[in-house]
């Protein structure tokens, strides 16, 4: 967001900053996962007390990977167009084709026409910053 803020497109730093953290990321979590999955599946004996939280940890932690990698970067990207008003657009545009009758699909257009319309309008009068 910061790097945004300079003047860098959303998208390119959203794209910088998962490339510069997915190795520190991808080999933290690898190498946690592979210390747990002796002790999750009982390679070598099984403690019937810490094989369930370590494979919970095991797979809390891909989860979160996951989740960190991907997840939290789209909402981000999805928050920022939300603010430029053309995650509007977009949730129109979709409706449009999940309506099913031609008369919702020209009401949802007009709708979408006048808000990006009146989108405009206020972005064309506002201060620059």
């Amino acid at each position: 967001i910061q790097r945004a803020m300079e003047g860098m497109s959303m998208r390119e730093a959203i794209m910088q900053a998962g490339k510069r953290r997915l190795r520190a990321v991808l080999l933290t979590a690898a190498t946690t996962i592979m210390g747990l999955l002796p002790t999750a599946y009982g390679w070598g004996g099984s403690d019937p007390f810490v094989a369930p939280m370590a494979l919970s940890l095991a797979w809390g932690l891909i989860f979160a990977t996951v989740i960190t990698l991907y997840i939290i970067p789209s909402i981000i990207a999805v928050g920022m167009l939300w603010v430029s008003g053309l995650f509007l657009a977009m949730i129109f545009l979709i409706l449009v084709f999940l309506l099913p009758s031609i008369f919702a699909k020209v009401i949802c257009l007009l709708l979408f026409a006048a808000l990006s319309f009146l989108l405009l309008r206020k972005a064309r009068h506002a201060e620059p910053i």
